[in-house]
């Protein structure tokens, strides 16, 4: 009953409310020891959590069911959302190449391949072949990707903006023109729908096909409409690309701002591809570099980090070890290899350092 209106929420950008009930449903699930429930909400919940730029929380999410599937088991909804939530988190992490690896190693169901998750899935591919710059083979990938939805009668971009991703594939593969419709063409239906997250995107994608002062505007407006969205990481991509657009048009001194504020997201999220991509815009300014930190609560892994957020909230070892459907010594071992990490000497010392 939480699913439908915390997906309804999920897709219109109200991040917080989504979290809320996906939360109620995997606490729900941890009582009743329902782990196919929980498993189910828990990839919801850290898709979700990649869509803000929480990216360590979805990490955290979506890891016990990917362990799940490398496993043996077979693939259904939770594992493709899990799957296409890792792929994007992989391109987050500067590391496309292993994401469409990942994307296309996914044995897909008969039964599934028409359905909007793999669609989702094949979206996070294209993305990965993107980032790559291999523009045919992405072009290729979205296309599918906007024939399937297209297929369903899914127009709205708030849910999965393919044609802003595909105009920059085409752009690449010098069909600027129709990148350029496309991204127009996005926009318009991002903002009939008034979802600030859609827009941005189009706004960005429009932005770098259009150029000059136009596409300077329509970067600065994706700029301010991520301000309005909880998208977190997008908004920082959205600030790297203005940046880097008055750079290169040699407004050196009104580049400095939005390159700073993408490596403050970058470094917030956790995001290397963003932090590397703007610390070298910054080098070109003769900006100090920063880099990603890879000490205290960010070296935690995923699975270190959930166990240690349970402790924290003051959960002993077996209620911790219940809750998420493992043994106590595998909790026992995570809280050690943490407080290593940490250098904290016991539990009591969590909620402080995790705060911090």
């Amino acid at each position: 009953e939480r699913e439908a209106p915390g997906a309804a929420f999920m897709w219109a950008d109200e991040l917080d409310r989504a979290h809320e009930l996906f939360t109620e449903a995997i606490e729900a699930a941890q009582r009743l020891g329902r782990r196919r429930s929980f498993e189910h909400f828990c990839a919801l919940r850290g898709f979700g959590a990649r869509r803000r730029g929480d990216l360590a929380d979805a990490a955290a999410d979506v890891e016990p069911i990917l362990t799940a599937a490398a496993q043996g088991e077979a693939p259904g909804a939770s594992m493709l959302f899990a799957l296409a939530t890792q792929v994007l988190l992989l391109i987050d992490q500067g590391r496309p190449d292993a994401a469409e690896a990942l994307a296309g190693s996914a044995a897909i169901p008969a039964a599934f391949e028409r359905m909007p998750i793999v669609a989702l899935l094949r979206h996070a591919q294209g993305l990965a072949q993107l980032a790559q710059r291999r523009f045919d083979e992405a072009a290729a990938t979205l296309t599918g990707v906007g024939e399937a939805f297209d297929a369903d009668g899914m127009l709205t971009p708030a849910i999965l903006p393919w044609r802003s991703a595909l105009a920059l594939a085409l752009a690449g593969t010098d069909r600027h023109e129709e990148g350029l419709e496309l991204a127009r063409a996005e926009l318009s239906l991002a903002e009939r729908g008034e979802i600030d997250r859609a827009r941005g995107l189009a706004l960005r994608s429009l932005g770098l096909l259009e150029g000059g002062e136009a596409g300077l505007a329509a970067l600065e407006a994706a700029v301010g409409a991520f301000e309005q969205s909880p998208a977190r990481l997008e908004h920082g991509w959205a600030c790297f690309e203005l940046g880097a657009a008055l750079r290169r048009s040699n407004r050196r001194r009104d580049a400095r701002a939005p390159l700073d504020q993408a490596l403050d997201r970058a470094l917030d999220c956790g995001a290397r591809a963003l932090a590397d991509r703007a610390s070298e815009e910054l080098g070109a300014l003769g900006a100090r570099p920063r880099s990603v930190p890879l000490t205290g609560a960010q070296s935690l892994t995923p699975s270190e980090r959930r166990v240690c957020r349970l402790a924290a909230d003051g959960l002993t070892n077996g209620e911790i070890a219940q809750a998420l459907f493992v043994t106590t010594r595998t909790v026992e071992t995570h809280l050690g290899h943490s407080y290593r990490k940490l250098d904290i000497a016991s539990r009591t010392e969590l909620p402080r350092t995790l705060g911090a």
